[in-house]
């Protein structure tokens, strides 16, 4: 027994003093460049956490870069630090101006170390980043200088990032809608591991810039949980819940888009999300009218979007959205307050530093340069603010038009419901009144019964005079026009009659009086009843109707030939 727990503590002892080996060779350059303990201290931090806690790796990469000798960082290692902290602030903290700094320097240690595939995958990682904090010009540029590295090497996953950067370019930039599916296409029709299927995920999500038809988004979501479900790849997953419930607000499928946005609040996990949670929310509300509830949504998606260096048009639409409520509500303070903000949105769009770094790099033009430069910018602000109260006019015109359109909708489908309810009201009083005629026509019978009964008791023989009287007043009871009266009853209140009689003009009125009330789903003995015939003889009636209109089959067939012509 001892020797079996003395085996295997020397079999740990072992596995352990591997472990420390393999590492003190991977890493022993690095840590013979670093001129501190403190510096060895973050470096091995860094080691030990960056697969396991990536904020404490990040903690610690961080400030050993702050303390490392700039001169002496073209390293490997060093250029995964600079790699890693890039990919944590851009996918972690959205700070892409921070991660774009970062990714270059290290992109410049792989290009010094002759690392392609690291270069060109950090090279598309930066164009991506360009890209979403506005610079499509230096999106661009990245994007050729990772395709070229890419190409030369043969590196699928760094070609595919490419190609998922460019469809964004082409689209939004060339406005060439045709390249940029192609692109798209490239990346959704394979994928043979989880780092494609990622990138696959997310160019299904960059499907939403393309108009789709709802069984299309239907398909989106069920590959996207496919993915989810086979490679444990959820990172899209809530940004493609909430595309999908604009597309169904688009679509009027308010209940699948509130369905997909409760499954997207489940997964909230970071500020983007959070962000795009409560714009679609706060649109959803905006739709239903609903608009204390829609400002409540569209300040807590500014609250969170204004945390990252997110897309500007995110922040542009949500104050777009509130000054329009507030213009509609009559608050004129509060929607000039959110026309200002966006007003500021659009001045730093502008970007006045980049037009001094362009204008010293081209050979220090002199002060009246500078001069004419400055006058452009102040133009182009004035540009951008005549602009903007177009952007302005425009919205609040659509959103105006939007809402009158629903109120008509539903106003259309109130006058459609009364409608229906006025036919169902005349047929019901079309029965009352034929029931009266009928209680009527009874007592009138029972009084001919009564005079018969007396005439037999009183005298041996019926005098033909008093029969004579009899049939008289039958003959009078006889009121051919009470079934004309009713037609024209039911002509009043929908078009069955109309049609019918147009279709077929030599109808008798008893085939009439029969096609309504198979129409009205009375049975051949509540017909005898009102008719006073009896059921074969209804019967007949009715296979005299199926020849007249050329039918065979049941009698479930002529009532279908009937119910056409209830349609206008």
């Amino acid at each position: 027994m001892k020797k079996a727990i003395l085996l295997i503590v020397l079999t740990l002892i072992t596995i352990n003093s591997y472990g420390q080996s393999e590492m003190t060779d991977q890493q022993n350059e690095i840590l013979q460049a670093l001129s501190s303990k403190q510096q060895e201290k973050y470096f091995k931090s860094f080691i030990e956490n960056k697969d396991s806690n990536q904020d404490t790796a990040y903690f610690n990469a961080l400030r050993l870069i702050q303390d490392i000798d700039s001169s002496r960082i073209y390293y490997e290692g060093i250029g995964e630090i600079y790699a890693f902290i890039s990919m944590y602030e851009g996918e972690n903290l959205f700070k892409y101006r921070n991660a774009i700094k970062h990714g270059e320097t290290a992109f410049k240690i792989y290009q010094n170390l002759q690392l392609k595939k690291e270069a060109a995958r950090i090279q598309a990682r930066i164009a991506d980043y360009n890209f979403k904090v506005g610079d499509m010009h230096l999106s661009f540029n990245n994007i050729l200088n990772a395709m070229k590295i890419a190409n030369e090497i043969r590196d699928s996953i760094s070609i595919r990032e490419c190609a998922l950067v460019m469809e964004r370019i082409h689209y939004y930039y060339y406005k060439d809608v045709r390249i940029a599916r192609a692109y798209n296409n490239f990346i959704t029709t394979s994928a043979e591991n989880a780092l494609e299927q990622e990138q696959r995920s997310r160019a299904l999500n960059n499907l939403f810039y393309y108009p789709l038809k709802k069984t299309e988004v239907d398909s989106i979501i069920n590959i996207s949980e496919e993915i989810f479900q086979n490679y444990n790849i959820d990172k899209n997953l809530v940004s493609i819940y909430l595309n999908a419930v604009l597309k169904y607000i688009e679509y009027g499928e308010e209940s699948l888009a509130e369905y997909y946005l409760k499954k997207s609040k489940e997964r909230l996990s970071n500020i983007k999300d959070s962000g795009y949670y409560y714009s679609a929310a706060g649109y959803l509300e905006l739709m239903r009218e609903n608009y204390d509830s829609s400002i409540e949504n569209i300040n807590l998606a500014i609250h969170y979007l204004s945390k990252g260096d997110f897309n500007p048009q995110m922040l542009l639409r949500s104050y777009d959205i509130l000054q329009w409520i507030y213009m509609t509500k009559s608050d004129y303070k509060k929607a000039y307050e959110n026309l200002a903000a966006m007003t500021n949105i659009y001045v730093e769009l502008v970007n006045e530093e980049k037009i001094i770094e362009l204008s010293k790099s081209l050979n220090e033009l002199k002060n009246e340069r500078m001069r004419e430069i400055n006058k452009q910018y102040k133009s182009r602000i004035k540009f951008i603010i005549m602009a903007l109260v177009i952007i302005l006019l425009s919205s609040t015109l659509f959103f105006y038009i939007f809402i009158q359109r629903r109120k008509l909708l539903k106003r259309n489908l109130q006058l459609e419901e009364e409608k229906h309810k006025n036919e169902l009201k005349a047929k019901d009083d079309m029965i009352k009144v034929k029931r009266l005629q009928q209680y009527q026509e009874n007592i009138f019978i029972q009084h001919l019964i009564n005079q018969l009964e007396n005439i037999s008791y009183n005298k041996e023989t019926i005098p033909n005079q008093e029969i004579r009287n009899i049939i008289r007043q039958l003959e009078s009871r006889e009121d051919k026009s009470d079934w004309v009266e009713v037609e024209k009853s039911l002509e009043g209140n929908n078009t069955f009659m109309k049609n019918l009689v147009e279709a077929h003009p030599d109808l008798t009125i008893n085939e009439r009086r029969l096609c309504t009330f198979m129409q009205m789903n009375m049975s051949t003995k509540e017909i005898a009843n009102i008719t006073h015939q009896t059921i074969n003889g209804i019967n007949a009636a009715r296979t005299r109707l199926r020849k007249k209109f050329g039918l065979t089959g049941d009698d479930k067939s002529l009532i279908a030939y009937l119910d056409k012509f209830n349609k206008s």
